[in-house]
């Protein structure tokens, strides 16, 4: 009997010795996976208080922070995120976690610079079914971020004249208009801008745009947005308005374009507006400024020169 007592603990003495190899292995593989790997794994107890368990070597590369310096104080992370985050995290602090989706969080990191990161958290139990604390990992995606809201803006921005376009024109002015409030509109074309590039080539014929929409937004008020429609067209929109103030935008639109030496090669700009007490039929008013902008510009086949 002795004998078979002593052949069991035997067996799991090796056992034992053969499990331990084996998690030094891990933990060493663990760690090695950590040291060479730019993504952050980390660990936080949240009950009974909050406690970093652990946090992975890259978290001092990226954030520029000892690590040490979140052992000591659970919350120093928060005085690096951006304001606009910091009441999600603190949610997370609290035990609300989705892991089923991503969180992006932006932070500074010790020499100022502002970084997005993408993070998957997911909470774990204690083996009373209560929650313990979450786990997950983070990666910096920065680069992703600004490729992201560069693309956003070019969607909605013409990217000569870093006026709007007609994407956003007919995304957002057209489809959230208030039916209820007045609207006037101004279109402005420049003529003659095919033969200004056949002749004198395009960038001459840019030259012209980009003075030309700096001209109009420098004239009309702040709350009047600017947008290029067209190659060679921009419409003004003016929300909220009455019809005397689009009579006197317009004037000095006019004024400012013949007064305004901007193009020696016969460029000219055609202006046409129109004016409504209600913004439920726009496509009306619309039509309204472009016909008497056509109007102008049949008439004044002579305009006088503008300074490219």
């Amino acid at each position: 009997m002795d004998m078979y007592l002593l052949g069991i603990i035997g067996f799991l003495l090796v056992l034992l010795c053969i499990l331990t190899i084996k998690l030094a292995h891990s933990y060493r593989y663990f760690h090695t996976i950590q040291r060479t790997s730019e993504d952050i794994i980390f660990r936080i107890d949240l009950v009974p208080v909050p406690r970093w368990r652990y946090v992975g070597n890259s978290f001092e590369l990226l954030y520029g922070i000892p690590r040490n310096a979140l052992f000591k104080n659970p919350y120093h992370l928060l005085y690096f995120v951006h304001p606009e985050d910091k009441e999600e995290i603190m949610k997370l602090f609290k035990g609300h976690v989705d892991p089923k989706r991503p969180y992006y969080f932006r932070f500074y990191t010790a020499s100022g610079s502002l970084i997005w990161t993408e993070q998957y958290i997911y909470p774990y139990y204690a083996w009373t079914g209560k929650l313990k604390g979450i786990t997950g990992i983070s990666r910096n995606v920065t680069e992703k971020k600004q490729l992201e809201e560069r693309l956003a803006w070019l969607s909605y921005h013409d990217q000569l004249t870093n006026t709007y376009n007609r994407n956003y024109f007919e995304a957002h002015l057209l489809a959230e208009a208030n039916p209820e409030e007045s609207i006037g509109l101004i279109l402005c074309d420049m003529n003659n801008m095919k033969e200004v590039n056949d002749n004198y080539g395009h960038l001459s014929g840019d030259r012209a745009l980009i003075q030309l929409s700096a001209l109009i937004q420098a004239t009309v008020p702040k709350n009047a947005t600017v947008c290029r429609i067209g190659g060679d067209e921009f419409l003004i929109w003016l929300p909220s308005t009455n019809e005397s103030t689009v009579d006197y935008i317009a004037e000095e639109l006019i004024k400012a374009t013949t007064d305004t030496e901007f193009s020696q090669h016969g460029s000219n700009v055609a202006i046409g507006k129109a004016f409504s007490q209600t913004a439920d039929d726009i496509l009306t008013v619309f039509r309204e400024a472009d016909d008497n902008m056509y109007l102008m510009k049949r008439a004044t086949k002579q305009f006088k020169s503008l300074n490219i």
